[in-house]
């Protein structure tokens, strides 16, 4: 959480494709919660790499 907290806008880290879940959840709450910090979700699966990106966009 720390990560996304001081991301700045188009800053992206990328995690496990393992914790899809988490990741993804913890956006939207941030969405809902941290107005009028937004982040996008981006899901890569290939046989090289299983891997979610966030991108802080606003």
């Amino acid at each position: 959480m720390a990560i996304l907290r001081e991301m700045e806008v188009g800053d992206s880290h990328e995690w496990p494709g393992q914790r899809t879940a988490y990741i993804t959840s913890l956006c939207s709450r941030i969405n809902f919660e941290w107005r009028p910090k937004r982040f996008t979700a981006r899901r890569v699966r290939t046989p090289e790499a299983n891997t979610i990106t966030v991108t802080r966009t606003a």
